[in-house]
């Protein structure tokens, strides 16, 4: 069970949580500092801590678990320190949101071929992985969906395909939709 404690003459409070070791092959008790002075954010960190540490004893924590717990995590203590909730978008959502946009900016033509290239990236990465958040996503799956479309369509195609992702997804950046 994960708990937070205050040291004396410390600003933050600090978590004592179980991490098991994987060198001893057993429990031991840690005490981190949670870097802030506000007992929700501090309890909220340490929900999180616990939750990975657990995970990891279960031999359950992979990236992607890691990342969900991280995610999850900053959402709660950001929930809490504010009133508004963290804007966040799926990979999935974001892009139907840009290429809706494109249909008004855009000639018909450009935005058909700007949604082809939508939903072939889409399809690529799949159900699972196009409804995750919009930060997961990493220049490796854009090389890959590029190397696919290369081998299956032409190069042209596939770079084509890299730059409607890039203007994409550097729309995302600049409107701050992946944090």
């Amino acid at each position: 069970m994960a708990s937070i404690h205050r040291q004396p003459g410390r600003p933050y409070w600090f978590c004592a949580f179980t991490q098991f070791d994987l060198q001893t092959n057993r429990a031991k008790r840690v005490f981190r500092s949670t870097k802030t002075s506000d007992r929700k954010q501090a309890l909220e960190i340490c929900r999180a801590w616990q939750k990975a540490a657990l995970l990891a004893r279960n031999g359950k924590l992979s990236v992607d678990a890691a990342r969900e717990v991280i995610a999850q995590g900053v959402a709660d203590v950001f929930t809490h320190a504010n009133v508004e909730s963290l804007p966040s978008a799926s990979i999935k959502s974001w892009c139907e949101t840009w290429i809706e946009a494109k249909a008004i900016e855009t000639e018909e033509s450009t935005h058909a071929r700007y949604k082809r290239v939508i939903e072939r990236f889409i399809s690529f990465l799949g159900e699972t992985k196009s409804k995750r958040d919009l930060f997961t996503l990493q220049a490796s799956d854009v090389a890959r969906f590029r190397d696919r479309e290369a081998k299956e369509l032409s190069r042209s195609t596939a770079n084509l395909g890299v730059k409607v992702l890039r203007i994409c997804f550097g729309e995302a950046v600049r409107q701050d939709c992946s944090r």
